[in-house]
């Protein structure tokens, strides 16, 4: 049986507004209000780890090659994001998402 690797993370809202949560490169989002938070599970055969950026009023979390991520709140899985396919030493879902879309969520 192949290895498998897991990373875990957590987001909490600790500002007095809502922010926006984007799963990149699967173009999910969801909103947190203050105080509500989000544990990110994200496994794979390929060694690596969630990245995130944060913005003002935004957080992006990105996969990589071979990644599914279950998104929970408490113990309820609310998003169940596919596995993304191996995406060879090209550029990183962060690259593509940035180039193309300008960042998570289109233009701002």
């Amino acid at each position: 049986m192949a290895d498998s690797y897991t990373d875990e993370a957590i987001i909490i809202n600790e500002e007095e507004t809502p922010i926006e949560v984007w799963f990149e490169p699967w173009g999910m989002s969801l909103s947190l209000v203050p105080g509500d938070s989000i544990r990110i599970k994200a496994t794979s055969k390929v060694a690596s780890s969630v990245e995130m950026v944060h913005q003002t009023g935004l957080i992006a979390v990105y996969g990589w090659s071979e990644c599914s991520m279950n998104i929970f709140q408490g113990e309820d899985l609310i998003l169940d994001l596919f596995e993304l396919p191996n995406l060879g030493d090209g550029p990183s879902p962060r690259e593509v998402v940035e180039l193309l879309f300008g960042g998570p969520g289109g233009p701002r």
